[in-house]
């Protein structure tokens, strides 16, 4: 065992990260600032200058560099009790072979605990079609032509269904739905707080502020050392809002959604039936 392991095996007991997995635009970051807003444990802090991503730790980029960068990680770990872990793609049983790769970061994750952060999977779709469109360029014409793109070998509605029954199985995990936090976030972040024995802080409003568009605020987020959000968005400095899959959704692509993903709109609550593939007769405006 090297120094940086000895190290962070000697925190044990007051360090426990928490993961914040998710499928992509799925609420990862309101999640994450809010449990940095409100969870006294979670409040970490960053240089003034220094990324976002200082805020917590991104399991991906670690995992990129072959864990490299050990001692950013311990630096990252080490600012607050119950550190941020942001998790999208890496299997619920960590066993990625990037990870095999890197043990002193097993023994990290070995002491975490594991929110699932899920959205309607129709909403997701919408989000990334603006998303990846707005700043990579992509092209898709249609939230129909995104549906049918291929991603390890699935449509996108599948791999999105996968990725939430995939985590849904791992026993301890913890299930969030962002939606639910929107609505009731009083009742929500009590209930996390509890469940991750957590001390609420109870500052109003009670989820960070999403107004971080524009010069001035992009420079207050790079030199803020606790700033409020760390939303990564459609659009480099004006906000790009998705649109609402009731609106851009043609028959066919509820009828192709549905067939693919309708099981896990039904188990999450997000549909009761089959039923809401014909319950928008008229044709929807396309992009």
């Amino acid at each position: 065992m090297n120094k940086g392991v000895k190290s962070l095996a000697g925190r044990e007991g007051k360090i426990r990260p928490i993961i914040i997995a998710t499928h992509e635009r799925s609420g990862t970051h309101l999640t994450i600032d809010t449990f940095r807003r409100q969870f006294l444990e979670c409040n970490s802090w960053k240089c003034p200058g220094e990324p976002l991503d200082r805020l917590y730790l991104s399991l991906e980029s670690v995992m990129q560099r072959g864990g490299t960068e050990e001692r950013m990680v311990r630096s990252i770990l080490g600012r607050c009790r119950r550190p941020l872990i942001k998790y999208h793609n890496c299997s619920p049983e960590f066993n990625d072979a990037s990870l095999q790769d890197v043990p002193w970061l097993q023994e990290v994750l070995s002491t975490s605990e594991i929110v699932y952060v899920c959205r309607d999977g129709r909403a997701v779709m919408c989000s990334w079609f603006e998303y990846v469109n707005k700043n990579f360029g992509a092209g898709w014409h249609s939230i129909g032509e995104l549906l049918r793109q291929k991603r390890q070998g699935m449509s996108l509605p599948k791999y999105w269904a996968c990725h939430v029954q995939n985590w849904l199985a791992r026993p301890g995990v913890i299930v969030l739905r962002v939606e639910d936090l929107l609505l009731y976030p009083e009742q929500k972040i009590f209930d996390m707080g509890w469940k991750l024995d957590l001390t609420v802080r109870g500052r109003m409003p009670l989820l960070p502020s999403n107004r971080h568009f524009g010069w001035m605020n992009a420079f207050a987020r790079f030199f803020c050392v606790r700033p409020q959000c760390t939303a990564i968005i459609p659009g480099l400095f004006r906000r790009a809002k998705s649109p609402k899959w009731q609106d851009v959704f043609t028959p066919d692509d509820r009828s192709f959604f549905h067939a693919e993903a309708g099981d896990v709109l039904v188990q999450l609550g997000y549909a009761k039936s089959e039923k809401w593939v014909d319950e928008y007769q008229q044709f929807p405006a396309r992009l």
